[in-house]
């Protein structure tokens, strides 16, 4: 990811924070839609680890709000998923 944010800097660096803003949602689907085949093969991969190190930050009061969170957040979508 550091790699992309060099790449959009050295890209959008000498426009104004609008010029990027707009630049940035013109590009944004065509960017994500050529990321997700990398993205797919990448995230069981990256998730946990980034999940296991955000988590290992937090306190436990704060890391069972998150869980608990999570597994609302998670319960909700599995419900829409079924009733749809």
């Amino acid at each position: 990811m550091a790699m992309m944010d060099s790449m959009m800097n050295s890209m959008l660096g000498s426009m104004s924070p609008e010029e990027k803003q707009d630049t940035m949602l013109k590009l944004m689907p065509e960017l994500m839609e050529k990321m997700m085949p990398m993205m797919e093969l990448l995230m069981p991969r990256i998730i946990p680890h980034c999940l296991e190190h955000m988590l290992s930050h937090l306190s436990e009061e704060k890391r069972a709000v998150f869980v608990a969170t999570m597994k609302s957040i998670l319960e909700t979508t599995d419900q829409k998923a079924y009733s749809s």
